[in-house]
């Protein structure tokens, strides 16, 4: 699980207020060249710079909006399946999109933390309940069992070493609280896009064997969902029934013993 931060440690690194962002000064070396980190970083960068994935996800863009309004009903359904988290962190939080949603969700009275490789990528993530850091998701700069509900959505399937992909879930469960929940949302299918490799729900119990999986397929192929048009809200529905049309899969991941019911 790994060895707890000390508070002095913590202090430094995320003990930041509401509404801005800390970066990794903990004062520990400098770790060496790392390609993942490195490959990673190129990937999120030539994103931002080019704005060619900003234009192809755009929250209102016809089938886009179809896909975020089916996943905000199913993270409703799988949060109000456990009871209420005292805080969550959230891997790979980006501009916070994904922590607005969930806040939206939980109401007022929950501490949310996010944190992303890139610190371009946190500036639109700071506000009210929200506290950004920047880091990697194999160093956490967290205590252990720290959090009740940790959020990894399409995170995993943008990391292609196993071994990267094998610490950032040993760490993501070691600030796992006990009785706490992983709430998972992430592709199933191989994608034209070569900087990102597919999860299965086999290769998802791999990566947490002690865990429990509940997962569910979800999300209409995003090249046919944004073919739709203007007729998206109509006939979406009818292709989500289509269980070969599911490309991703969501739901928690849990300790045995603290089993939540399957989302309705």
């Amino acid at each position: 699980m790994g060895s707890a931060k000390t508070e002095s440690e913590l202090d430094v690194q995320v003990a930041a207020p509401s509404g801005s962002v800390r970066t990794e000064i903990d004062g520990r070396p400098k770790a060496a060249y790392d390609p993942e980190r490195a490959r990673l970083a190129k990937v999120y960068g030539n994103y931002r710079s080019s704005g060619r994935e900003a234009a192809r996800w755009a929250d209102e863009a016809p089938g886009n909006r179809c896909i975020l309004e089916e996943r905000s009903r199913a993270t409703a359904r799988w949060l109000h399946s456990r009871p209420r988290p005292a805080q969550i962190l959230e891997i790979g939080c980006g501009a916070g999109t994904v922590l607005r949603s969930i806040q939206d969700i939980l109401g007022p009275g929950t501490s949310v933390h996010g944190i992303d490789l890139l610190f371009e990528r946190l500036e639109d993530a700071a506000g009210a309940g929200r506290y950004p850091v920047q880091g990697d998701g194999r160093r956490l700069p967290y205590r252990d069992d720290q959090f009740d509900l940790v959020v990894v959505h399409t995170v995993f399937s943008s990391v292609l070493d196993p071994t990267t992909r094998e610490a950032l879930a040993r760490e993501l469960r070691r600030v796992l609280a006990s009785d706490g929940a992983i709430l998972w949302y992430d592709m199933r299918y191989p994608s034209a896009n070569r900087s990102v490799r597919p999860l299965t729900r086999a290769r998802l119990q791999a990566l947490f064997p002690e865990l429990e999986v509940q997962v569910e397929a979800i999300t209409v192929l995003p090249p046919v969902a944004r073919c739709l048009g203007s007729r998206d809200r109509l006939l979406y529905p009818w292709l989500s029934r289509i269980p070969l049309l599911r490309s991703h899969l969501i739901g928690l991941i849990t300790v045995p013993s603290t089993r939540s019911p399957i989302a309705p």
